[in-house]
């Protein structure tokens, strides 16, 4: 009989810096509420406070540690890190992205690598890596395949074509895009 190598699962999860090996990431619900990092994810964050979210693709953890960087006011670190974590609990499938995405909620997870300390990147960088898995309400794409946003459900409705949001750009964050029914024109402001 053949001995077949079979290669473990690997989890990432991207987001605060400063944990060590054996550090035990907890969800912010666990976190004391004068915690800085339950104070700032309870305003800026709509995932479930309950869990820690992980994922298969190295790149797409590497994301989540751009976005806690972008997520973060000053005077906080503007930086984020990667960790490879060992999942505490049972796996339930992130309903936010599809099973592509390899996105998965869990208990809690324990660091047994950090991967990067220090990551930084742009939000055209979380929109890239992330924006290939992102799905509107209604399971459609959120960008097309070449990085430039798809309209959303309302917009279809009232006949907003994909042609017609080229001109904002590829991997523009779709929380920047303001739709103005009257002139029927898109701007790009702050979040």
């Amino acid at each position: 009989m053949a001995d077949r190598h079979v290669e473990r699962r690997r989890f990432w999860h991207g987001g605060v810096p400063g944990f060590q090996i054996g550090h035990d990431i907890v969800p912010r619900a666990e976190l004391p509420q004068d915690h800085v990092e339950h104070i700032l994810s309870t305003r800026n964050d709509p995932t479930d406070p309950g869990c820690v979210y992980v994922t298969e693709l190295k790149r797409l953890g590497n994301a989540f540690a751009i976005r806690y960087g972008l997520s973060r006011p000053d005077p906080y670190p503007r930086v984020g890190a990667l960790y490879e974590v060992e999942p505490i609990g049972e796996l339930e499938p992130d309903e936010d992205f599809p099973p592509s995405a390899r996105c998965w909620k869990v208990r809690r997870a324990r660091v047994i690598a950090v991967s990067d300390a220090h990551v930084q990147g742009s939000e055209k960088i979380f929109n890239r890596e992330s924006g290939r898995y992102s799905r509107w309400t209604d399971d459609t794409p959120i960008y097309s395949p070449q990085g430039y946003l798809l309209p959303w459900p309302e917009l279809r409705a009232m006949g907003v074509t994909a042609q017609d949001m080229v001109h904002l750009g590829r991997w523009v964050s779709y929380q920047r895009v303001k739709f103005n029914t009257a002139t029927r024109k898109f701007m790009i402001g702050d979040l």
